[in-house]
């Protein structure tokens, strides 16, 4: 995929993308998304490329359904990027508050139908646990059967797909998971450049 001059992107999802962004300012980005606009401000500025933050701490799929379909008229984006899932098997492992898989599946495919009218390139970020707690290594189970349903989904749709799961699990081993991550889910960061990076290989080149 590769980015063209004046596209709008979006990047959405849980507590990852917000990563306490300032909800009363329009253009306000954070973490990952934040280095990613900087750098392709920084390296490609003849591009004008726009970039937004809609992401949610603490959302789900359904969530996320709820309210797409009016960001994406708000914002206009040319590409859309999700980061989505991991609330659905963390509340099912924590709080008993289960997304069976075929729901699952049914809400992330309402959300890729929206973005796919909405924009004409769409980039799925795989959702991610690094084993930085007990908790984080109980969750794998579950998380599994969610990015199984989202790879599918993705080689369906023939989004760009970012496989961060198996990306911070490499980098776990080498160099330790709690450089990556406190508590398995929220990034350092050092993993807010790691996802950045891979974001921008992907996209950008």
């Amino acid at each position: 995929m590769e980015l063209k001059k004046g596209d709008v992107i979006l990047f959405n999802g849980d507590s990852i993308t917000d990563c306490g962004r300032d909800k009363n300012d329009f253009h306000s980005v954070s973490g990952y998304n934040k280095i990613v606009a900087a750098a392709l401000a920084a390296f490609c500025p003849e591009k004008q490329i726009e970039v937004f933050n809609r992401g949610v701490n603490g959302d789900r799929t359904r969530e996320l359904l709820a309210r797409i379909k009016n960001e994406v008229a708000e914002v206009k984006p040319t590409v859309i990027s999700l980061l989505i899932g991991v609330n659905n098997v963390w509340r099912g492992f924590g709080e008993n508050s289960e997304t069976p898989a075929a729901a699952f599946q049914k809400e992330y495919r309402a959300v890729l139908d929206i973005c796919k009218k909405a924009a004409d390139r769409i980039v799925i970020i795989e959702p991610f646990i690094i084993p930085s707690t007990p908790d984080a290594v109980g969750v794998r189970p579950q998380l599994d059967i969610a990015s199984t349903v989202i790879r599918a989904l993705a080689a369906e749709y023939k989004t760009e797909f970012i496989p961060a799961d198996g990306i911070f699990a490499e980098l776990a081993v080498k160099n330790g998971a709690a450089l990556y991550s406190p508590d398995g889910v929220h990034l350092t960061d050092a993993g807010n450049v790691v996802l950045a990076r891979e974001w921008l290989k992907r996209v950008d080149g």
